[in-house]
């Protein structure tokens, strides 16, 4: 069984669509989907090492949306937590 350990978190308000049932996802620019679902939601972001990779798990802080995605390297994980997510690089402590 492997541990993992943290390596930086991050909070973030990030615009919505959809929900945990039927599926969610991050929305760039809330102007271009004009559903009634779209909203604010405060995110933890963290970056696990597993001890083979790296694990960006996210939820928000009522656990009402989660997921998570392995990458090889934390550069990886960092970049699709920019991408899905707008996490900057200076944001994680």
């Amino acid at each position: 069984m492997s541990i993992s350990k943290i390596i930086c978190r991050v909070q973030k308000l990030v615009f919505v669509a959809g929900d945990q049932k039927t599926g969610w996802r991050p929305v760039a620019n809330t102007t271009s989907d004009n559903t009634s679902s779209t909203r604010l939601e405060l995110f933890d972001i963290d970056i696990y090492f597993d001890g083979s990779g790296y694990l960006l798990c996210y939820s928000t802080t009522n656990q009402g949306l989660y997921g998570d995605s392995w990458h090889l390297t934390e550069f990886d994980a960092k970049q699709t937590a920019l991408e899905e997510f707008g996490v900057q690089i200076n944001e994680w402590s």
